[in-house]
Protein backbone atom coordinates (compact mmCIF):
# COMPACT_ATOMS: atom_id res chain seq x y z
CA UNK A 1 0.00 0.00 0.00
CA UNK A 2 1.57 3.46 -0.59
CA UNK A 3 -0.59 6.96 0.13
CA UNK A 4 1.06 9.96 -2.08
CA UNK A 5 -1.42 13.60 -1.66
CA UNK A 6 -4.81 12.70 -1.75
CA UNK A 7 -4.50 9.08 -3.80
CA UNK A 8 -4.10 5.62 -2.25
CA UNK A 9 -3.06 2.84 -4.42
CA UNK A 10 -2.96 -0.70 -3.22
CA UNK A 11 -0.14 -2.99 -6.18
CA UNK A 12 0.83 -6.49 -6.41
CA UNK A 13 4.29 -7.73 -5.10
CA UNK A 14 4.42 -10.87 -6.50
CA UNK A 15 4.83 -13.72 -9.56
CA UNK A 16 1.77 -11.47 -10.78
CA UNK A 17 3.19 -8.06 -10.37
CA UNK A 18 3.06 -7.13 -13.85
CA UNK A 19 -0.33 -9.36 -14.85
CA UNK A 20 -2.92 -6.42 -14.57
CA UNK A 21 -6.00 -7.87 -15.20
CA UNK A 22 -5.41 -10.79 -12.39
CA UNK A 23 -3.36 -8.86 -10.57
CA UNK A 24 -6.55 -6.45 -9.73
CA UNK A 25 -8.80 -9.17 -8.84
CA UNK A 26 -6.08 -10.63 -6.49
CA UNK A 27 -5.62 -7.17 -4.77
CA UNK A 28 -9.07 -6.62 -4.31
CA UNK A 29 -10.02 -9.95 -2.79
CA UNK A 30 -7.22 -9.40 -0.44
CA UNK A 31 -8.91 -6.57 0.54
CA UNK A 32 -11.99 -8.11 0.82
CA UNK A 33 -10.80 -10.84 3.04
CA UNK A 34 -9.31 -8.08 5.37
CA UNK A 35 -12.98 -6.96 5.93
CA UNK A 36 -14.22 -10.40 5.99
CA UNK A 37 -11.94 -10.99 9.43
CA UNK A 38 -13.65 -7.89 10.59
CA UNK A 39 -16.80 -9.20 10.38
CA UNK A 40 -15.99 -12.65 11.50
CA UNK A 41 -14.68 -11.17 15.14
CA UNK A 42 -18.64 -9.26 15.25
CA UNK A 43 -19.64 -13.09 14.59
CA UNK A 44 -17.64 -14.49 17.35
CA UNK A 45 -19.06 -12.37 19.68
CA UNK A 46 -23.12 -12.99 18.57
CA UNK A 47 -22.41 -16.42 19.12
CA UNK A 48 -20.86 -16.29 22.40
CA UNK A 49 -24.12 -13.68 23.39
CA UNK A 50 -26.27 -16.77 22.16
CA UNK A 51 -24.51 -19.36 23.89
CA UNK A 52 -24.63 -17.05 27.22
CA UNK A 53 -28.03 -15.22 26.59
CA UNK A 54 -30.19 -17.54 24.02
CA UNK A 55 -29.15 -21.39 24.80
CA UNK A 56 -31.37 -22.45 23.17
CA UNK A 57 -31.02 -20.65 19.63
CA UNK A 58 -27.30 -22.82 19.56
CA UNK A 59 -29.44 -25.86 20.11
CA UNK A 60 -30.85 -25.06 16.76
CA UNK A 61 -27.88 -23.71 15.01
CA UNK A 62 -26.51 -27.55 14.93
CA UNK A 63 -25.06 -28.96 11.41
CA UNK A 64 -25.29 -26.86 8.35
CA UNK A 65 -27.64 -24.25 10.25
CA UNK A 66 -24.74 -23.17 11.81
CA UNK A 67 -23.79 -21.73 8.25
CA UNK A 68 -26.46 -19.17 9.02
CA UNK A 69 -24.18 -17.14 11.58
CA UNK A 70 -21.21 -16.65 8.89
CA UNK A 71 -23.87 -15.26 6.41
CA UNK A 72 -24.07 -11.50 7.15
CA UNK A 73 -20.03 -11.88 7.51
CA UNK A 74 -19.64 -13.83 3.81
CA UNK A 75 -22.43 -10.95 2.58
CA UNK A 76 -20.67 -7.96 3.54
CA UNK A 77 -16.90 -9.46 2.50
CA UNK A 78 -18.68 -9.39 -0.93
CA UNK A 79 -20.00 -6.01 -1.26
CA UNK A 80 -16.68 -5.16 0.50
CA UNK A 81 -15.21 -6.87 -2.68
CA UNK A 82 -17.81 -5.19 -4.79
CA UNK A 83 -17.09 -2.37 -3.89
CA UNK A 84 -13.27 -2.11 -4.11
CA UNK A 85 -13.45 -3.83 -8.01
CA UNK A 86 -16.10 -1.06 -8.92
CA UNK A 87 -14.90 1.89 -7.25
CA UNK A 88 -10.96 1.52 -7.37
CA UNK A 89 -10.42 0.33 -10.56
CA UNK A 90 -7.21 2.14 -11.71
CA UNK A 91 -6.97 4.77 -14.02
CA UNK A 92 -4.75 6.99 -16.61
CA UNK A 93 -4.77 9.98 -14.27
CA UNK A 94 -4.40 8.28 -11.06
CA UNK A 95 -1.11 6.14 -12.56
CA UNK A 96 0.11 9.41 -13.65
CA UNK A 97 -0.78 11.12 -10.40
CA UNK A 98 1.18 8.69 -8.57
CA UNK A 99 4.08 8.07 -11.31
CA UNK A 100 7.05 9.65 -9.59
CA UNK A 101 6.29 8.88 -5.96
CA UNK A 102 5.81 5.08 -6.96
CA UNK A 103 9.28 5.54 -8.87
CA UNK A 104 10.99 7.04 -5.84
CA UNK A 105 10.14 4.73 -2.98
CA UNK A 106 9.32 1.48 -5.13
CA UNK A 107 11.18 1.66 -8.04
CA UNK A 108 8.40 0.72 -9.65
CA UNK A 109 6.07 1.98 -12.84
CA UNK A 110 2.29 2.75 -12.17
CA UNK A 111 1.37 2.17 -15.13
CA UNK A 112 2.59 -1.35 -15.05
CA UNK A 113 2.31 -2.89 -12.02
CA UNK A 114 -1.06 -4.52 -11.27
CA UNK A 115 -2.95 -2.24 -8.61
CA UNK A 116 -6.06 -1.10 -7.53
CA UNK A 117 -5.83 2.91 -6.27
CA UNK A 118 -8.51 5.69 -6.28
CA UNK A 119 -7.66 9.26 -5.42
CA UNK A 120 -10.11 11.20 -3.24
CA UNK A 121 -9.90 14.68 -4.61
CA UNK A 122 -7.69 16.94 -7.01
CA UNK A 123 -7.04 20.49 -7.84
CA UNK A 124 -7.31 21.41 -11.96
CA UNK A 125 -5.72 23.62 -14.10
CA UNK A 126 -7.51 26.59 -12.42
CA UNK A 127 -6.78 25.65 -9.12
CA UNK A 128 -10.76 24.36 -8.15
CA UNK A 129 -11.05 21.40 -6.03
CA UNK A 130 -12.16 18.49 -7.84
CA UNK A 131 -13.97 15.72 -5.98
CA UNK A 132 -14.01 12.41 -6.82
CA UNK A 133 -17.50 11.15 -5.49
CA UNK A 134 -17.08 7.43 -6.52
CA UNK A 135 -13.61 7.12 -4.43
CA UNK A 136 -14.89 8.84 -1.78
CA UNK A 137 -18.77 6.89 -2.00
CA UNK A 138 -16.24 3.76 -1.74
CA UNK A 139 -14.46 4.90 1.44
CA UNK A 140 -17.88 5.43 3.19
CA UNK A 141 -19.16 1.95 1.93
CA UNK A 142 -15.78 0.26 3.57
CA UNK A 143 -16.18 2.76 6.79
CA UNK A 144 -19.73 1.65 7.50
CA UNK A 145 -18.84 -1.88 6.85
CA UNK A 146 -15.76 -1.67 9.73
CA UNK A 147 -17.85 0.57 12.00
CA UNK A 148 -20.90 -1.96 11.93
CA UNK A 149 -19.14 -4.80 12.36
CA UNK A 150 -17.06 -2.85 15.53
CA UNK A 151 -20.71 -1.81 16.82
CA UNK A 152 -21.86 -4.81 16.92
CA UNK A 153 -18.68 -6.41 19.11
CA UNK A 154 -19.45 -3.85 21.81
CA UNK A 155 -23.01 -3.85 21.82
CA UNK A 156 -22.97 -8.06 21.88
CA UNK A 157 -20.04 -7.73 24.46
CA UNK A 158 -21.62 -5.70 26.60
CA UNK A 159 -24.84 -7.75 26.26
CA UNK A 160 -22.61 -11.11 27.42
CA UNK A 161 -21.03 -9.66 30.18
CA UNK A 162 -24.13 -8.32 31.99
CA UNK A 163 -25.90 -12.00 31.42
CA UNK A 164 -23.35 -13.70 32.85
CA UNK A 165 -22.77 -11.13 35.44
CA UNK A 166 -26.36 -11.04 36.71
CA UNK A 167 -26.98 -15.31 35.87
CA UNK A 168 -28.03 -16.45 39.49
CA UNK A 169 -28.70 -19.72 38.14
CA UNK A 170 -25.18 -20.43 36.93
CA UNK A 171 -22.89 -22.72 39.33
CA UNK A 172 -19.67 -20.61 40.08
CA UNK A 173 -17.66 -22.79 38.32
CA UNK A 174 -19.81 -22.23 34.88
CA UNK A 175 -20.27 -18.63 36.03
CA UNK A 176 -16.31 -18.46 35.92
CA UNK A 177 -15.59 -20.31 32.75
CA UNK A 178 -17.95 -17.78 30.55
CA UNK A 179 -15.83 -14.56 32.56
CA UNK A 180 -12.73 -16.06 31.26
CA UNK A 181 -13.47 -16.96 27.46
CA UNK A 182 -15.31 -13.34 27.65
CA UNK A 183 -12.28 -11.83 28.65
CA UNK A 184 -10.03 -13.89 26.26
CA UNK A 185 -12.63 -12.73 23.66
CA UNK A 186 -12.23 -9.13 24.72
CA UNK A 187 -8.06 -9.55 24.69
CA UNK A 188 -8.39 -11.48 21.49
CA UNK A 189 -10.65 -8.44 19.93
CA UNK A 190 -8.33 -5.74 21.39
CA UNK A 191 -5.60 -6.84 19.69
CA UNK A 192 -6.75 -6.98 16.10
CA UNK A 193 -8.33 -3.37 16.49
CA UNK A 194 -5.11 -1.77 17.67
CA UNK A 195 -2.85 -3.22 14.89
CA UNK A 196 -5.11 -3.84 12.11
CA UNK A 197 -8.22 -2.56 12.17
CA UNK A 198 -7.48 1.46 13.65
CA UNK A 199 -4.03 1.59 11.38
CA UNK A 200 -5.93 0.49 7.98
CA UNK A 201 -9.01 2.78 8.79
CA UNK A 202 -6.42 5.57 9.70
CA UNK A 203 -4.98 4.89 6.34
CA UNK A 204 -8.13 5.11 4.80
CA UNK A 205 -8.69 8.86 5.87
CA UNK A 206 -5.28 10.15 5.43
CA UNK A 207 -5.48 10.70 1.83
CA UNK A 208 -8.08 13.27 2.41
CA UNK A 209 -6.19 15.99 4.49
CA UNK A 210 -2.63 14.82 1.99
CA UNK A 211 -0.59 13.42 4.70
CA UNK A 212 1.86 11.13 3.13
CA UNK A 213 3.10 8.49 5.69
CA UNK A 214 5.72 6.82 3.58
CA UNK A 215 6.79 3.33 4.11
CA UNK A 216 3.85 3.10 7.67
CA UNK A 217 1.36 2.43 4.88
CA UNK A 218 2.81 -1.07 4.94
CA UNK A 219 2.82 -1.65 8.52
CA UNK A 220 -0.53 -3.14 8.82
CA UNK A 221 0.14 -5.61 6.11
CA UNK A 222 3.05 -6.63 8.40
CA UNK A 223 1.48 -7.12 11.52
CA UNK A 224 -1.18 -9.54 9.89
CA UNK A 225 1.89 -12.04 10.25
CA UNK A 226 1.87 -11.32 14.06
CA UNK A 227 -1.78 -11.66 14.82
CA UNK A 228 -2.62 -15.91 14.63
CA UNK A 229 0.49 -16.39 17.39
CA UNK A 230 -0.35 -13.71 19.34
CA UNK A 231 -4.25 -14.83 19.26
CA UNK A 232 -3.44 -18.60 20.38
CA UNK A 233 -1.01 -17.06 22.87
CA UNK A 234 -3.99 -15.11 24.84
CA UNK A 235 -6.02 -18.19 24.66
CA UNK A 236 -3.13 -19.99 26.95
CA UNK A 237 -2.50 -17.47 29.03
CA UNK A 238 -6.21 -16.21 29.70
CA UNK A 239 -7.82 -19.46 29.97
CA UNK A 240 -7.22 -20.83 33.70
CA UNK A 241 -6.90 -24.89 32.44
CA UNK A 242 -4.59 -23.60 29.51
CA UNK A 243 -2.32 -21.26 31.84
CA UNK A 244 -2.18 -24.32 34.12
CA UNK A 245 -1.49 -26.99 32.18
CA UNK A 246 1.36 -24.98 30.68
CA UNK A 247 2.94 -24.02 33.86
CA UNK A 248 2.71 -27.49 35.51
CA UNK A 249 4.23 -29.10 32.15
CA UNK A 250 6.64 -26.51 32.62
CA UNK A 251 7.54 -26.88 36.47
CA UNK A 252 7.52 -30.70 35.74
CA UNK A 253 10.06 -30.29 33.92
CA UNK A 254 11.99 -28.27 36.44
CA UNK A 255 11.53 -30.63 39.36
CA UNK A 256 12.39 -33.63 36.56
CA UNK A 257 15.78 -31.49 36.19
CA UNK A 258 16.01 -31.26 39.64
CA UNK A 259 15.39 -34.83 40.54
CA UNK A 260 17.91 -35.72 37.80
CA UNK A 261 20.66 -33.80 38.82
CA UNK A 262 20.52 -34.59 42.81
CA UNK A 263 20.20 -38.06 42.09
CA UNK A 264 23.63 -37.81 38.97
CA UNK A 265 25.55 -35.79 41.73
CA UNK A 266 24.29 -38.88 44.71
CA UNK A 267 25.29 -41.52 42.07
CA UNK A 268 28.93 -39.70 41.05
CA UNK A 269 29.15 -39.02 45.31
CA UNK A 270 28.88 -42.82 45.74
CA UNK A 271 31.15 -43.96 43.17
CA UNK A 272 33.97 -41.64 43.84
CA UNK A 273 33.41 -43.12 47.54
CA UNK A 274 34.28 -47.09 45.95
CA UNK A 275 37.37 -46.02 43.80
CA UNK A 276 40.92 -46.48 45.40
Amino acid sequence: MHIEGTALIVFVDSFLRYEKVIGFHMASLYCSSYGVCVLLLSTHFCYRYLAVCKPHTIRFLTGYRLMILFVPAMFFGVVWFATVEICEQPTHFVSEYLKDSLRLYYDEDSYAVAQLSAIYYFYDKTNQVVINWVACISIVILYSIMGSSITSIMIFGFKTFKSVDAHSKMSPMTKDLHRQLFHTLILQSLVPLFILFLPVGLLFLLPFFDVHPGYFANAPGAWISFYPAVDAVIAVLMIKDFRNAFLRRKRASVVAVNNFDSLTASNFRRQSSLIP
